[in-house]
């Protein structure tokens, strides 16, 4: 009996072992997302201030900034002064950044400025991205830190650990999504018809005021340890409050710098995707002109490239 126990018990060792290596090594080739977000995770970890080189400029955030913002256009504004990597991970909010952040620090990241593209409401939320966010971006040594930010229990703590380790118990839900995805295409649309839009999803300035000043001042300290300057920066929104004022009330609270490029409802509805939240690819290339514009004003960098020192 002890004999087919020990056989059983290497079988699913062996099993979930196997697991763990598919997930690990195959899962990037057949989800392009999984890829990009690996390549971009490398890419950030790799920034570092090289002389006679352009000064390395991290633009982290979800979907929103990777579909307001043209990089290449970015790029092009920027140079040969700066080089823009961006890192997105998609639905992501500011406890996701500011703990990936602390992360990327750690493994030896030296951005010299650092810039956050979040809406008030992903600024103000309680909660992270979950077991993804535990995997992706989260360090272990946070861990602890982490529990506290999220007020969650221990077996929520454990389920982040575990998920921290094991990319296939990280990405668990992700490949349910994909395999519900190939199984049934549509289901997306589906989906969607049965939540709220973002959109609708907008804090209320008395909210944001609570909240975002503190946030921001711990991020910037957080940069500023390891010697990057921090700017928060609001994409553009088709709703009349979108809680951008409160923003930068805060940031001038705080002492960060809080850029607006373009304010609520400024930008035609024909510049956003159909779903009314993200911008399609003219409204990104309307938005990067504006950014460039509102990073030069600002001071953070100069009509030339060149980096000014912002307090």
């Amino acid at each position: 009996m002890r004999r087919y126990s020990l056989i059983l018990l290497t079988l699913c060792a062996l099993f979930c072992a196997g697991l763990e290596l598919s997930v690990r090594y195959g899962l990037p080739r057949i989800r392009s997302i999984d890829a990009r977000i690996d390549r971009e995770h490398a890419l950030a970890d790799e920034l570092r201030p090289v002389p006679g080189k352009p000064l390395p400029i991290l633009i982290v955030g979800n979907s929103l900034m990777q579909k307001a913002i043209d990089f290449k256009l970015l790029n092009e504004k920027l140079y040969p002064d700066f080089a823009v990597t961006r890192f997105v991970v998609e639905d992501t909010r500011y406890l996701d950044w500011y703990y990936g952040l602390s992360r990327l620090f750690r493994e030896g990241a030296r951005p010299k400025m650092v810039v956050l593209v979040l809406n008030a409401h992903q600024l103000v939320a309680p909660e992270t991205r979950g077991d993804l966010f535990a995997h992706v971006l989260m360090d272990h040594r946070d861990l602890l830190s982490v529990k506290r930010s999220l007020g969650i229990d221990n077996t929520s703590t454990s389920n982040l650990l575990f998920a921290n380790f094991s990319r296939f118990y990280g990405l668990r839900s992700e490949i349910h999504k994909w395999f519900l995805v190939c199984l049934m295409p549509d289901f997306p649309d589906f989906a969607a018809k049965l939540r709220p839009p973002p959109s609708a999803r907008v804090e209320t300035e008395g909210e944001v005021d609570r909240e975002a000043a503190e946030r921001l001042k711990r991020m910037s300290s957080l940069c500023a340890k390891y010697g990057a300057l921090f700017t928060f920066v609001v994409p553009p929104s088709a709703m009349a409050q979108d809680g951008s004022s409160a923003i930068q009330r805060a940031g001038a609270a705080s002492g960060v710098p809080v850029l607006v490029p373009i304010q609520p409802q400024q930008l035609p509805v024909n510049l956003f995707a159909p779903d009314g939240f993200h911008l399609n690819y003219r409204g990104s290339r309307v938005f990067t002109r504006a950014l460039v514009s509102t990073l030069q004003q600002g001071g953070i960098v100069d009509n030339q490239g060149s980096k000014t020192e912002t307090p």
